[in-house]
């Protein structure tokens, strides 16, 4: 990035010189200044390479801007190529780009992230006003609007991280952390977080070597989050479970041929007729303390046990309960969302919904509908976007 921007400056230079009547003579630059801007750029820019299991997925470009309030804007660009192992997979690319602005004491002001992936484009907007976030949703087929009242220890990560990097600074003995209330845009509810600033470092930035701190962070859902941010709180490596990301260049790829799949081998035979069905899965080196890979919703009950988990998966069958005829009216406010499309599953593109038609053909049972759409997918697409 040094290279780049001196050599913009370089370029308007030479535009401002073209432009003069007479010829100006101009006084060779400071090294030490050349050095300030150079570091002062990259202090705030940073390239990522993202890896799972050391098999790079993408690219994280983060941009800090200073606002003249004293506030920060900060962009966030996450590209991710994702190819799975899996018969009649196809790579798929998911672009999201995130900004969000804080206030001179770096509250969290406003932000918005839009999320691109196969023509697909959704978008989500949030602002503060008042004790209120108000959440904007928007997708090919919806627009909705939501406020919620803002919670007690409500704050952002960047203004986290600095109180807490200032305690220390003043004193504070590490391990230093706390507990905040973020909101989480996708579950749209808050989450109490836990941060922990876990000791002072050193790391490589750009060929310095700058102070830096270690950091984890453990969300509402308890994923755990190990990160190293140099001293102003700009990424030099993340870990979130098997993804990382870190500096692009500072480490190698995994010399190991890392295979992805969303296939689960299983073992026994399951009763489709069955109303409840209970599966043991064995997951070597489970960490208790991580975040447990299987969770409760309304399709499973989840037990973690020493070898790994229970799952007891419930009947979505509907034993003795009329199914409903096509098309769906009077959908219940709770079941409305999930049928809309999102970028993932692309419900809203009218190849595929030309396609469910044809696979639906007379059908006007509902279930019958559904059993239908998801056969021919397990069959012809390897499980993807179901």
């Amino acid at each position: 990035m040094m290279r780049c921007h001196l050599l913009t400056l370089w370029c308007c230079s030479m535009w401002l010189v073209g432009c003069q009547p007479a010829p100006i003579e101009v006084a060779a630059p400071d090294a030490r200044e050349l050095e300030a801007v150079s570091a002062a750029a990259f202090d705030n820019h940073r390239e990522l390479e993202a890896r799972m299991l050391g098999r790079k997925l993408g690219d994280i470009v983060v941009d800090r801007e200073r606002l003249e309030n004293g506030g920060e804007r900060w962009h966030t660009t996450v590209s991710f190529t994702l190819a799975l192992d899996d018969p009649g997979e196809s790579a798929k690319h998911t672009e999201t780009v995130e900004i969000a602005e804080y206030g001179p004491d770096r509250a969290f002001v406003r932000g918005s992230e839009i999320t691109r992936e196969g023509g697909v484009e959704e978008s989500t907007e949030i602002e503060r006003k008042g004790d209120e976030l108000v959440v904007r949703v928007k997708g090919p087929a919806h627009d909705r609007e939501q406020r919620f009242a803002i919670p007690a220890g409500f704050d952002s990560d960047v203004a986290v991280f600095e109180r807490l990097r200032d305690q220390v600074d003043a004193g504070a003995a590490l391990p230093h952390g706390t507990t905040y209330s973020s909101f989480d845009e996708d579950a749209m509810r808050f989450e109490e977080n836990r941060v922990t600033l876990v000791a002072r470092t050193k790391a490589m930035v750009g060929g310095r070597e700058v102070d830096a701190w270690e950091l984890e962070e453990i969300d509402g859902e308890g994923e755990r989050t190990k990160a190293i941010l140099d001293d102003s709180g700009m990424p030099i490596r993340i870990e979130v479970g098997v993804f990382t990301a870190a500096l692009v260049g500072s480490e190698a790829a995994a010399t190991t041929d890392v295979k992805l799949s969303s296939y689960l081998e299983v073992d026994g035979k399951i009763d489709a007729r069955a109303d409840e069905l209970r599966i043991d899965v064995a997951v070597t080196g489970d960490d208790a303390n991580d975040r447990p890979i299987f969770r409760d919703n309304a399709y499973q009950s989840v037990v973690r046990t020493k070898a790994g988990y229970t799952l007891t998966l419930h009947a979505v069958r509907g034993t003795g309960l009329p199914a409903h005829s096509l098309p769906l009216a009077d959908l219940p406010a709770e079941v409305a969302p999930h049928l809309e499309p999102t970028p993932m599953s692309q419900s809203g593109d009218l190849a595929i919904a030309r396609h469910a038609a044809q696979i639906v053909g007379k059908r006007t049972d509902a279930r019958e509908a559904a059993v239908a759409i998801v056969d021919w997918v397990h069959r012809n697409l390897g499980k993807k976007d179901g």
